[in-house]
């Protein structure tokens, strides 16, 4: 019966690191700030790369229209086995002046892009994704693991804006990790059989 006790612990300790191990993966995310990080670039050929994780992936910056034109090149990576599902306006400086964001498959921009849209503080809380699916007919939205490079640029004057990349597993992967669970759970929770 000890026996039985102690396996019936080991099982549950596995599933317990199973479950804190996939919302730990979950919360990681990767963040870039121009305030910390250093200006991203400002070459179409040669952007700031950024791999994507799990979860919301924060990008903030500045970009200008004004007397120094500074346009933003990013290049993200969303690892295989997941999805970019949205791109949401965390915050912007002006609701008077429009941010253009483009995207452009493969590891360079050029134009003209395969989806873009406008945004300013107006958009707080929208998914840019979604806008520019309903924008572009050949652009459809969640986009798989891959890479993309994308355009941040003002339309006037100058802006400051905060985006949220938010990642989540493919499909398959988490019914395949659900699965996986439910298998651990039912084999710890067998019930007893009672030997005479």
């Amino acid at each position: 019966m000890r026996r039985k006790s102690l396996v019936h612990r080991r099982g549950s300790a596995i599933l317990v690191i199973i479950i804190i191990g996939s919302i730990a993966a979950a919360a990681r995310a990767s963040n870039y700030s121009e305030a910390t990080d250093g200006d991203l670039s400002g070459l179409p050929e040669v952007p700031t790369i950024l791999g994507l994780t799990q979860g919301s992936n924060i990008v903030s910056g500045a970009t200008s229209a004004a007397f120094m034109v500074d346009e933003d090149y990013l290049q993200v990576e969303v690892p295989h086995d997941t999805w970019l599902t949205s791109i949401i306006v965390d915050d912007h400086s002006s609701d008077a002046h429009d941010t253009f964001l483009g995207i452009k498959l493969g590891f360079t921009y050029s134009s003209p892009p395969d989806g873009s849209t406008l945004f300013n503080l107006t958009n707080k809380g929208q998914d840019l994704l979604a806008m520019m699916t309903d924008r572009q007919q050949e652009f459809v939205a969640p986009l798989p693991g891959g890479v993309y490079t994308f355009l941040i640029s003002q339309t006037i004057n100058s802006a400051d804006y905060v985006l949220d990349f938010q990642v989540v597993p493919e499909p398959t992967t988490f019914v395949t990790f659900a699965l996986t669970a439910g298998a651990a759970l039912i084999r710890v929770k067998r019930p007893r059989v009672l030997r005479r």
